[in-house]
């Protein structure tokens, strides 16, 4: 694909969530952390329940734990978008004009490609679900009253546990295997019409293959009433592929791509629905495959 043209995205990481989540989670946060620490307490034996407990101490404790952690990710996500504003309502009353400092952290000199913190989130996530099915499985397995519709339902979860734990496995090891790599901005902060002008480091590959694309992250609601959902999704709107031939022993990968000149597709972290550019680096190699994602800064000029 090639040029604007909206395309869903599939197993897509969204980061809006670091620039726009809403302050208000963290009072949605409160109730989960209270009752979770109280219920982890108890059950892991710091202290008493108020009353007979009708499961093992330790499957409370576990039930405990699951809210806790479901509450700090809230309130993570709450603290989070409550320090963005702040930040950039600082930044804004000091380099106005400038709306690339306010709309997100970014580092002028580059940027890394995530892996470290991926694979961190995706091991919490495992210790997290494993925690959560815990009490489920004493029920369907040890306790004596799990009949065969519970086992069935436990089971399929319990296998779903498994092929996330494959799939951490395989990105432990492609991060083992490549390594951290980073992307060098040449120039700090592009604008439409520009060149693109980055540099990636370390290159380890014969002919990777860059994908240029400007993604929107939105939620969408499906079903009605009690089986209303909402979902986040992203969109490609304009993407742009790119085979790429390095030097053999070119370390250092110069890639220069052009961004289209409408003003319209540039970053807006802070607003919703979510808009970014980034640019996706693949390459095929024996083993896991390498992909790296890494955000890119554009942003109309200064007044604009």
């Amino acid at each position: 694909m090639s040029g604007r043209r909206r395309t869903r995205l599939s197993n897509h990481d969204p980061v809006g969530h670091r620039t726009a989540a809403s302050g208000g989670l963290v009072f949605l946060a409160l109730p989960f952390l209270g009752a979770g620490a109280f219920f982890a307490l108890a059950g892991f034996g710091f202290t008493s329940l108020p009353g007979e407990a009708n499961a093992p101490l330790p499957v409370i404790g576990c039930v405990g734990l699951a809210f806790f952690v479901a509450g700090a990710h809230v309130l993570a996500s709450g603290v989070s978008g409550l320090l963005h504003r702040r930040r950039k309502r600082r930044i804004e009353s000091m380099f106005a004009g400038e709306t690339w400092l306010a709309d997100f952290p970014w580092d002028p000199t580059g940027i890394g490609d995530g892996a470290v913190s991926r694979c961190v989130r995706g091991w919490t996530g495992v210790a997290f679900l494993a925690v959560f099915l815990a009490p489920f499985h004493w029920w369907a397995w040890m306790s004596g009253g799990g009949g065969l519709f519970v086992k069935g339902i436990v089971g399929l979860f319990e296998l779903i546990l498994v092929a996330v734990v494959v799939g951490e496995l395989r990105r432990t090891f492609a991060l083992l295997r490549h390594g951290v790599t980073r992307l060098r901005f040449d120039a700090f902060p592009f604008h439409p019409g520009d060149d693109l002008r980055v540099t990636f480091t370390p290159n380890r590959f014969d002919e990777p293959r860059a994908t240029l694309r400007y993604v929107e992250e939105s939620w969408v609601e499906t079903g009605r009433g009690t089986r209303r959902r909402r979902t986040q999704v992203a969109d490609a709107l304009w993407s742009e592929e790119h085979v790429l031939a390095p030097h053999r022993l070119d370390v250092a990968l110069p890639i220069r791509l052009p961004l289209p000149a409408d003003p319209e597709l540039v970053n807006r972290f802070s607003e919703s629905p979510v808009r970014y550019w980034e640019l996706v680096l693949e390459a095929d190699v024996p083993g896991p495959d390498f992909r790296a994602r890494f955000l890119l800064p554009v942003y109309p000029p200064r007044g604009d």
